[in-house]
Order: C-alpha cells, then structure tokens, then sequence
C-alpha cells in the first residue's frame, strides 16, 4: 500500500499538472512548488517521466471509481450516459488545456496507458450503455454497439488534438457537444422524448 507521504506528493502534482499543464513544469519546479527537495521528491520517483505515469495512473483509478459508483446507481441508460459525461466535464473543467497534449507527445509510455483505459474500460462503458438504452426501449434497435463505441472512443481522442477548433472552444464545451451529439444518435424516439422531457426546464447549455 502507498504510503501517505508518498500519496500526497502525487496527489499535489496532479493538481500542479492540472493547473499548469506538464510539458512546461521541471522536477525543480515540481519540488519547489511542492515545498520539499528534489532530493525527497526522489525518493518516491525515477524521473519525471515516472512522476507522469504514477500521476496519470492514480487520476484513471479515481475516474474508474468514480464511474463504478455511477454504474451502481438505479438509473436508465440516459441518465447513467448524462451522470456520466458530467463527471468527465467536472474533471476537465478542473484540467489544464495542455494536459493531454503533453502527455500524448512527450510521455508515450503513460499515453499508451491512458489509451488503453479508453479503448478498454471506457469503450466497454459505451457498449453496455448501449445495450441497457435498447432493452430498455430508449435507443434504436439497429445500432452495432461495438462500432459506436469504437467511434465515440475516437472523437473523444481528437478532442484533445490542437487545431483551429479547440483553440476557438473549451475542451468542456467540445466534449458538451460531443455528448449531445452521441445520445441524439443513438436514441429513439421515445428515448428523445425522454430527453426532452427530463432537460424541459434546465438552462439551455445543461440541455440535451
């Protein structure tokens, strides 16, 4: 088991690299900011290509938890999609711009971790949402559950990519649309009735 110190350290620097990105943070920086030495902040890491792999595993685990606690709530597929997609907007409003860049096209090792959470856990996230949402008569029937996800999985990826897009929109309001844009494909008429029913009195941006 992690030891508390230990613990903290990488909780902290999760909140540094969440404030300021990673590419542009030292290990000096980390440490002073930190207000401990390099030198104890060697103790728990190799490098600081170790410090973003221990970081970016600690953050997929609190994700993973988060979304168990959502999958174990009686909810329909709708909703457990929406209670879903809030939870990732919670985070990345929290996150940095540059964050998943940096870890995309310095830290391979630890990006190759964070595609495999996505093309494993979340993807199969995705699957069995799509399969309530048809037993329970709220997504259309002629859907490949396997397909959609692959595809979900994929635009959520690009989201992350910088061009003229992302520089003109949040990545919270990209991956807004991008959740409207899934569940409006993917339900059925009674599912948008569902939609329009629940989100009738909400403010417009919380709409689905």
């Amino acid at each position: 088991m992690m030891e508390q110190k230990h613990l903290e350290i990488l909780q902290r620097t999760q909140q540094l690299f969440m404030q300021f990105g990673i590419k542009s943070q030292t290990v000096s920086d980390i440490a002073s900011k930190l207000g401990v030495s390099k030198k104890t902040l060697y103790l728990y890491i190799n490098n600081k290509e170790d410090l973003v792999m221990q970081v970016m595993k600690m953050f997929i685990e609190y994700q993973k938890q988060k979304f168990e606690e959502i999958l174990q709530q009686p909810l329909n597929a709708i909703d457990r999609f929406i209670a879903i997609n809030q939870e990732i907007g919670q985070q990345l409003k929290q996150m940095h711009p540059s964050v998943m860049f940096d870890v995309q096209k310095y830290y391979p090792e630890a990006w190759e971790m964070v595609r495999q959470f996505k093309n494993d856990f979340i993807a199969k996230l995705i699957v069995d949402n799509i399969e309530q949402g048809i037993g329970e008569g709220l997504y259309r029937k002629n859907i490949n559950p396997e397909i959609v996800s692959f595809l979900y999985v994929n635009m959520a990826d690009n989201l992350f990519t910088i061009n003229d897009l992302s520089l003109k929109y949040s990545i919270v309001q990209l991956h807004k649309e991008l959740a409207r844009y899934h569940i409006r494909a993917v339900a059925n008429e009674k599912g948008i009735n569902y939609l329009q029913q629940t989100f009738n009195n909400k403010d417009e941006n919380e709409n689905y």
